[in-house]
């Protein structure tokens, strides 16, 4: 069979799902050493046919050599008008890399910096006098910090009672005005797994008087005030859903009706829905509410929302006042007026927020435990600061940040993946170099390294080594636009092929020990072995590297292999991790001699798209 056919039948397959019934091992180009080529090419066509992968590179390198470099399957392959287009995978063309960004390109970069300027960032602080951006965020910090603390949450009980959880634990009974007026303080309990500053919201029914609590991850627990999950734990598997566009940390405000138990939520962009504990629009989609006038009165500065016996609604706001109105007038009742606190003694205590935003360091960031979570909200930050998104700057995404996500937990308790703490180096870089992080990244970092064009910011004009970007959908391989990196470059914005990934972390395995790679982002596991993932829109990319002296849990020896793989296709992230510890592994047997290196192998450029008539 002639190669045009074998191309158009693997086309074919590739866009009818006419699987075959065993992975036909997929058009490759570059070069490897032939006994190991021998083993990895039928790994890689696994797991391309099982996972639907369009195109991916490959890259191998062992004690500094380069001993596997190709590409497999296809750049371009998509079905047209006028027919079959398609690019062959080359060794050198570029995929996003999504985080994989993180470890190889702005955790050493940044890192890189602050070494340079004597910079420590065990003992940096974020902010605050001294820090990196000194009282810069001060105003945003102390307007999250009034609005997720002392209180956590408020609800009204059928009685009329209104209830009030705070940050140490303890909970009291009152009333609008007086929050501790009927019970003082008492402690409270969390369902298993969860921290106090994981509650979005909570509310009490009308016809039982259990409390629902609602979670920043959409689950939802329901029990006492005393036990948040006495009658039914937060289950994973049964999330919230939400109107379309929002998420959890929209909301503002939750409260059951005492008249029909239907749940009213509160969002910060102005509008209100009606729905049950587990769809907040089931029954009345979002629309606009208002909120009273003056200083000190948004939705982003709401503490809590409670609904009474006559079903009027209570707004508390972080300055202190109190609103009652209906769920789209909040002041239509009354004018506000002002409530007390029970002595709480937070200040300066374990639980001041405030103490904990001026506790984050630099190295918190880069380990994922600066008690951030999750990544930055581009459209909220667009609704908060009124501008265009086209004129949005990663300080409004910042500044919404922390107005709206309070700290997980004191920075360096504990660990959680944040793509929004990696952003944050946008700001960090052009603050400390002077230059913005595009610049700073590409002239200080990585064209020393010879890979200022090797590797790219995600751009909406690619050029003939960039691949085309899928999405696996309904089991096909679906095109996507090319589109710019824009604000979250930093986070996993670029993109590369494997074999660039591996030449900038043998560098930075020649420069820095295990350790220091480790802290620049890595992830590292237990036996040592670094690594880091990127799952984006369009790209999935692996990178693993076994340090001096490993050895798998078989006793085979690993020591100095990295393995990079680069797919232009969102796949799972678990599929390469398992087809790179295969790739490893095929290393010893495949007889590799110590002067074998393709360092300085050549291979054609890529051309420009072939097309092929449709069967």
């Amino acid at each position: 069979m002639t190669g045009r056919v074998l191309i158009t039948v693997a086309l074919v397959r590739l866009f009818l799902s006419l699987a075959p019934t065993q992975a036909a091992e997929p058009p490759s180009q570059g070069a490897g050493w032939g006994e190991l080529a021998k083993r990895v090419d039928p790994i890689v066509a696994t797991i391309m046919h099982e996972h639907r992968i369009v195109g991916m590179t490959v890259a191998v390198t062992k004690g500094g050599r380069l001993v596997l470099v190709k590409g497999y399957g296809y750049a371009k392959a998509n079905a047209t008008s006028g027919g079959l287009e398609f690019v062959p995978m080359g060794p050198m063309i570029r995929t996003r890399i999504g985080s994989v960004s993180k470890a190889t390109i702005t955790g050493p970069a940044g890192y890189q910096l602050l070494r340079s300027k004597g910079i420590d960032p065990k003992s940096k602080r974020v902010y605050g006098p001294g820090g990196i951006f000194g009282t810069r965020f001060d105003n945003d910090i102390r307007i999250g910090v009034n609005r997720f603390s002392p209180i956590v949450a408020l609800a009204i009980s059928p009685r009329d009672r209104v209830y009030a959880w705070y940050v140490d634990g303890t909970y009291s009974v009152g009333s609008s005005r007086d929050l501790d007026r009927y019970e003082g303080r008492r402690p409270f309990k969390l369902p298993a797994g969860r921290r106090i500053t994981d509650i979005r919201a909570i509310a009490i029914a009308g016809s039982s008087s259990l409390v629902y609590t609602w979670y920043n991850d959409g689950t939802v627990s329901v029990g006492r005030s005393w036990d948040l999950g006495a009658v039914r734990a937060p289950d994973p598997e049964q999330t919230v859903t939400l109107p379309r566009g929002k998420t959890m940390f929209n909301v503002v405000g939750v409260a059951i009706a005492k008249s029909n138990d239907r749940v009213h939520v509160w969002y910060d962009d102005g509008t209100t829905s009606i729905g049950t504990s587990r769809n907040f629009a089931r029954y009345v989609g979002p629309g606009l509410f208002r909120i009273p006038a003056g200083r000190g009165f948004s939705p982003y500065q709401i503490r809590g929302i409670g609904m009474a016996s006559d079903d009027d609604v209570y707004t508390w706001f972080a300055n202190g006042k109190v609103a009652v109105g209906t769920r789209i007038n909040l002041g239509k009742q009354r004018s506000p007026y002002s409530y007390s606190l029970p002595p709480l003694n937070i200040r300066g205590s374990a639980n001041d927020r405030w103490v904990w935003w001026r506790s984050v360091t630099v190295q918190h960031l880069l380990d994922h435990r600066s008690g951030f979570y999750g990544s930055g909200d581009v459209a909220g930050a667009v609704k908060m600061f009124g501008v265009p998104e086209s004129n949005l700057t990663y300080e409004h995404v910042h500044r919404h940040f922390l107005r709206t996500r309070p700290l997980r937990w004191r920075p360096g308790a504990a660990w959680a993946y944040s793509n929004h703490g990696f952003g944050l180096w946008t700001l960090i870089i052009e603050k400390v170099s002077g230059e913005s992080y595009r610049d700073y990244v590409t002239k200080r970092y990585l064209a020393p390294l010879g890979m200022a064009t090797s590797v790219r910011p995600m751009s909406a004009r690619p050029d003939r080594y960039d691949a085309d970007p899928y999405n696996i959908v309904d089991g096909r391989p679906v095109r996507l636009a090319h589109k710019e990196s824009s604000l979250g470059l930093a986070a996993g914005g670029w993109t590369a092929s494997a074999r660039s990934l591996l030449w900038i972390t043998t560098r930075l395995a020649k420069q820095y020990s295990p350790e220091e790679l480790d802290a620049m982002g890595w992830g590292r596991e237990s036996r040592g072995k670094l690594e880091h993932s990127g799952l984006i829109d369009g790209g999935t990319a692996y990178v693993a590297i076994f340090p001096k002296g490993y050895r798998s849990r078989t006793g085979v020896d690993l020591s100095e292999t990295h393995v990079a793989l680069a797919a232009n296709t969102r796949v799972s992230t678990a599929a390469l991790e398992q087809v790179a510890t295969l790739i490893a592994l095929a290393i010893p047997a495949s007889g590799i001699p110590s002067s074998y290196d393709l360092w300085e192998a050549r291979f054609p450029r890529p051309s420009g798209p072939k097309r092929k008539p449709l069967p």
